[in-house]
């Protein structure tokens, strides 16, 4: 698909700035919806604009302005025949997600972008982290069973605001980062809840997000000050899934 020059241009929409950044991001999603609706007439499935994309279009004419990705839905039969015949028909460049592989949400629209060759490739701390912090509106009216526990939730910031003054510019803030961890986990909470071993992988993966942006002056440091807080942590996880378990 060919845009036209000034599609790339910034300016103001509805009152709010979009930059040229934003933009590509808007080609990017485009040009990826134009691919799969190709799949899905070809193969006679449904989908159907949902959520941000479906309001940017009613209510903008286009995207929502601070909107950067497409959110489309099917029903289970026409996804479930999409998931067959995407991988084949789809681009080498686009790889398809039944499940997200890890817990780290935040990168998955990343890994698009970065196959888009209109955006710059850019580390996860110079980009990710920047313009991908989750919504919290969602989190805060979820039934607290959905939520990370607040003491865990607790021991997470503390940990971090340890670390904080060693990290060096691009990480995020203290807020930043528990927004995140929030995110993953409420995104995930059946599968943390069922799997004793995927209660330890967002552990290291929440570790796995302040270690992105250790540098070498930092390393010894920030490693030595998550190594003493790490093991208690994880038996407090794992305290709290035995007792829901003994709960039910």
């Amino acid at each position: 698909m060919k845009f036209k020059k000034d599609f790339y241009k910034p300016g103001y929409i509805d009152g709010f700035y979009v930059d040229s950044t934003m933009k590509r991001f808007w080609a990017a999603s485009i040009e990826t919806l134009e691919e799969i609706d190709k799949v899905c007439r070809k193969h006679n499935i449904i989908w159907y604009a949902d959520g941000g994309t479906l309001l940017g279009a009613v209510r903008h004419k286009g995207f929502i302005p601070w909107d950067d990705d497409v959110d489309i839905v099917m029903k289970r039969k026409d996804y479930e025949k999409f998931l067959q015949v995407a991988p084949m028909e789809l681009p080498e460049h686009y790889k398809v997600y039944d499940r997200v592989p890890d817990l780290l949400l935040y990168k998955i629209p990343v890994l698009f972008a970065m196959s888009y060759p209109g955006i710059e490739s850019r580390t996860d701390k110079e980009f990710a982290f920047r313009y991908y912090i989750p919504d919290q509106s969602f989190y805060e009216g979820m039934p607290s069973e959905f939520q990370l526990n607040p003491e865990i939730e607790d021991n997470f910031k503390s940990m971090y605001s340890k670390v904080y003054g060693y990290l060096p510019e691009g990480k995020v803030t203290i807020d930043e980062y528990i927004q995140i961890i929030r995110f993953n986990y409420c995104k995930n909470w059946d599968v943390l809840w069922n799997n004793p071993k995927a209660i330890r992988n967002y552990f290291d993966e929440c570790m796995d997000i302040i270690m992105s942006f250790v540098d070498d002056e930092c390393m010894v440091t920030v490693t030595n000050i998550i190594t003493r807080c790490a093991e208690e942590m994880k038996e407090k996880l794992q305290t709290l899934k035995n007792n829901r378990d003994e709960q039910i």
